[in-house]
C-alpha cells in the first residue's frame, strides 16, 4: 500500500510559492506557511509522505509585530522557563552592560559592519531587477528614512518641552522618595489590566482635584487646567 502511494506521489511536482511578509504578523505567515510545507492543501494527502512544496519568503526585515510585542512579550526558553526580560529591555541591558565594561565603541563598529554588508549584499540583488523597480524601492526607503527621522525628532521636542520641577519638594531625593512610596502602594491596589489601572488613575485624579485647592504646578508661568493624559507606561 505504502509503495503505491509514494508512485501516486511521484506524479506530483513539487511547486515553488512566494510570500511576502512586509508588514504581515508572524502568526498568519505560519498560518499560511505550514499547510503548504506539510502538503495539507493538495488534493491527496497522506501523513507519512514528504509531499509538501517549497516556499519563498521575502521582505522578513519588516514583519508587523502585534500591538505592544516588542515591548510587553515574554519568549520561552527551551525548558519551559519564562524569559525574564521582553526584547526590548534585553537590548537596552545588554547597551548598557557594554557601556560599563568599554565594548561599546568596538559593538557600533561590527554593527556598522555588518549593516554595511547587508546594504551591499541588497544592492547586488536588486541590479538585477527592472530601472523603475528599483526607482521604486529607493523611493520606498526615502519616505520611511524621512518618517523615522521626523518621529525621532518630534519625540525629542516634546521631551525638551517638558517642564522640569520638583514642585513643593525641597530635594530631588525627597520629591523620589515619595513618588516611589505612591507608586508602591498603586501597584498594590489598582487592578492589574492596563485599562482598569487607567480608568481608576484618572478618576482618582480629578477627584483630588475636587477635594482640595488647586494642585502645585510645575511651571509657575501657566497652571494645568485639567487632568493630564496618563501614560501607561508609568501604570504598567
Amino acid at each position: 500500500m505504502s509503495s503505491r502511494i509514494t508512485q501516486q506521489w511521484a506524479t506530483f511536482g513539487r511547486l515553488w510559492y512566494i510570500l511576502n511578509a512586509e508588514r504581515q504578523s508572524p502568526g498568519r505567515i505560519a498560518n499560511v506557511v505550514c499547510p503548504i510545507l506539510q502538503g495539507m492543501h493538495k488534493p491527496i494527502y497522506y501523513h507519512a509522505v514528504d509531499c509538501g512544496d517549497h516556499v519563498v519568503i521575502y521582505n522578513t526585515r519588516h514583519i508587523a509585530l502585534e500591538g505592544e510585542t516588542w515591548i510587553r512579550k515574554l519568549y520561552h526558553h527551551h525548558t519551559g522557563s519564562i524569559m525574564p526580560l521582553t526584547n526590548n529591555e534585553k537590548q537596552k541591558r545588554f547597551v548598557e552592560k557594554s557601556k560599563s565594561t568599554g565594548q561599546y565603541e568596538e559593538y557600533k563598529q561590527k554593527k556598522a559592519a555588518a549593516m554595511k554588508r547587508c546594504r551591499e549584499k541588497r544592492n547586488e540583488q536588486e541590479s538585477t531587477l527592472p530601472k523603475h523597480v528599483r526607482n521604486q524601492l529607493e523611493s520606498k526607503r526615502r519616505e520611511a528614512t524621512r518618517q523615522r527621522v521626523a518621529k525621532h525628532r518630534e519625540l525629542k521636542k516634546e521631551e525638551s518641552a517638558k517642564p522640569v520641577g520638583m514642585g513643593p519638594f525641597r530635594s530631588a531625593m525627597a520629591y523620589a522618595k515619595a513618588t516611589a512610596r505612591a507608586r508602591r502602594m498603586m501597584h498594590q491596589v489598582l487592578p492589574t489590566t492596563p485599562r482598569r489601572r487607567l480608568a481608576v488613575s484618572r478618576k482618582l485624579y480629578e477627584m483630588e482635584i475636587k477635594q482640595g485647592p488647586e494642585l502645585p504646578s510645575t511651571s509657575r508661568e501657566r497652571k494645568k487646567t485639567g487632568p493630564p493624559q496618563l501614560s501607561r507606561k508609568l501604570l504598567n
